[in-house]
């Protein structure tokens, strides 16, 4: 089995529960050719993707080349990025508080199996500045900032690299 049938097999609960898909996007692919933006754009312009409650009269581009430059390389180490992403997943990130559909004890571990799978050279990219982020209780939000990549009030895009397989990950949120 490749790395990146994998990590879809570990990922295939989340990606058919319609209750974390109201918020919740994943994309495993296997072209490490990819750019970072590539392997989000399918995601963010998918045609299944909510465009949240609120009409933005100017909706942030969704181009590849828009994308390149909303992400940038997460300076966080790969010992913490199952960490971040957990919380990521389990965080309402309007309201900054733990969501009980798919909780921590859950999550942490499908994601520390992901981060495990692509490996100590993956490279982590992200719309969001997690740097200092306070991971203590699990809520990452205090003193993140993000440039917009859906229409949604909040959203947060991660995207792993490595040489089997990519990972994209996208939670997003209205108040």
């Amino acid at each position: 089995m490749t790395i990146a049938l994998e990590i879809s097999r570990l990922l295939a609960q989340v990606h058919d529960d319609l209750t974390l898909r109201r918020r919740l996007r994943l994309r495993v692919g296997d072209d490490p050719t990819e750019s970072a933006a590539e392997v989000l754009h399918p995601v963010v312009t998918a045609p299944d993707l909510p465009r949240g409650e609120y009409l933005d009269p100017d909706p942030p581009p969704t181009t590849v080349e828009w994308l390149g430059r909303a992400l940038q390389p997460l300076l966080i180490g790969n010992d913490r990025i199952a960490e971040v992403i957990t919380a990521v997943c389990c965080t309402d990130l309007a309201y900054a508080a733990p969501l009980d559909d798919w909780a921590a004890r859950d999550a942490k571990p499908i994601w520390r199996a992901v981060v495990d799978l692509l490996g100590d050279d993956a490279r982590w990219w992200s719309n969001a500045n997690l740097a200092g982020s306070d991971l203590s209780h699990g809520v990452f939000t205090d003193g993140v900032s993000w440039t917009a990549v859906t229409t949604f009030t909040f959203d947060v895009a991660l995207v792993g690299k490595a040489t089997d397989a990519t990972v994209a990950v996208l939670a997003f949120a209205d108040d």
